[in-house]
């Protein structure tokens, strides 16, 4: 697609393409573990946004609401894919512990205590917590992207974060 013929969707889409295609596939990665789905789960998430492109929100002030119905479509295509395969994993606590794990990064992990107490938490402490801080969104955006209430986005927030905190004191006391 030219950027010079496209229409005013066309472009937002392209924009929301250039912007959060590492970050959709940093996200999918961590819901479903594996490096290549992740990236086959992005061209869909892609394909299934342009599908529906003509729906965009092209207000100036809409660009948290076009990421989060990105995202929304990213979390349905994982989620459906792993209720299909009937696994939910989300860096399982054993993968970030080490065990079995080749890849570097679960090594690395292995040694944070940061990533140790995050490994600890139920998938929906992780998710909620990787939205909020790693993607920076905010309360109505992963709302959104979860399918609930932004008040029921912030109380998940307060509980992750609460279970963070003990896990992670429970590992400091550990040591």
């Amino acid at each position: 697609m030219s950027r010079d013929r496209a229409t005013p969707a066309e472009k937002a889409y392209l924009d929301l393409v250039a912007r959060y295609q590492t970050s959709i596939l940093n996200y999918l990665y961590r819901l479903v573990g594996d490096a290549d789905l992740a990236e086959d789960l992005t061209q869909e998430t892609y394909v299934k946004a342009y599908g529906a492109v003509e729906r965009l929100d092209l207000d100036d002030d809409a660009e948290g609401r076009r990421r989060a119905w990105l995202y929304r479509i990213a979390h349905n295509l994982a989620t459906d894919h792993l209720r299909r395969k009937a696994r939910l994993q989300w860096l399982s606590l054993d993968r970030v512990r080490g065990r079995g794990a080749s890849d570097p990064a679960d090594r690395i992990a292995d040694r944070e205590p940061v990533h140790q107490a995050l490994g600890q938490l139920s998938e929906d402490h992780q998710q909620v917590l990787y939205l909020f801080c790693n993607e920076g969104m905010s309360a109505a955006e992963v709302g959104e992207v979860l399918g609930i209430s932004s008040a029921a986005a912030r109380k998940r927030r307060q509980r992750a974060r609460e279970a963070f905190e003990i896990a992670y004191r429970a590992m400091d006391g550990a040591e």
